[in-house]
């Protein structure tokens, strides 16, 4: 009997623009490195702003924190004025749409 479904949207359903996040950063004065998780030549996450970005967008991503939790955590690494709608614009503007393939 299935109890549970899992579905990989980023990159697997939806098609993910990576170029549409960077420059909404830039618009807003986001360190896009806040977003995405970059590899050190021992393959391990960077540390990014003293939080490992893999380690909280996972957390984020599978619910093991909240988006007013991923939020507050992100917003208080952003320049003053940063609202939760503006990280959000950011975060999403990388969806892209699902192809007729998929």
């Amino acid at each position: 009997m299935t109890t549970d479904i899992i579905f990989d949207l980023g990159g697997v359903i939806l098609d993910l623009n990576m170029q549409d996040l960077q420059k909404a950063c830039q618009r807003l004065g986001i360190a896009p490195e806040l977003f995405f998780v970059k590899a050190d030549e021992e393959n391990t996450s960077t540390v990014c702003h003293g939080i490992s970005a893999s380690k909280v967008i996972t957390a984020y991503q599978v619910g093991e924190m909240t988006s007013e939790s991923f939020l507050s955590l992100v917003q208080s690494l952003c320049p003053e004025g940063i609202t939760f709608d503006d990280i959000n614009e950011a975060w999403n503007s990388c969806i892209g749409l699902i192809p007729k393939e998929t």
